[in-house]
């Protein structure tokens, strides 16, 4: 940002929680990151199966296969 001089920084106050407050806060981010990847695994899959069907129904659509 314009207009902030070093000194200004120097004075701010960043506040920090208590490191068993962190390996907290840590420990659920980790926990929603493994759910996270989980659920991006099981999207994955839903694709690939879509996509499986999809060409087995062209496929029977264009041998007439499909009443």
């Amino acid at each position: 940002m314009l207009n902030i001089s070093g000194d200004l920084v120097k004075k701010a106050i960043l506040p920090i929680p208590p490191v068993e407050q962190q390996r907290a806060i840590v420990s659920r981010i980790q926990l929603v990151d493994d759910e996270t990847s989980k659920l991006a695994g099981v999207y994955e899959a839903k694709l690939a199966a879509l996509a499986e069907l999809k060409q087995s129904l062209l496929q029977k659509a264009f041998a007439g296969e499909l009443t």
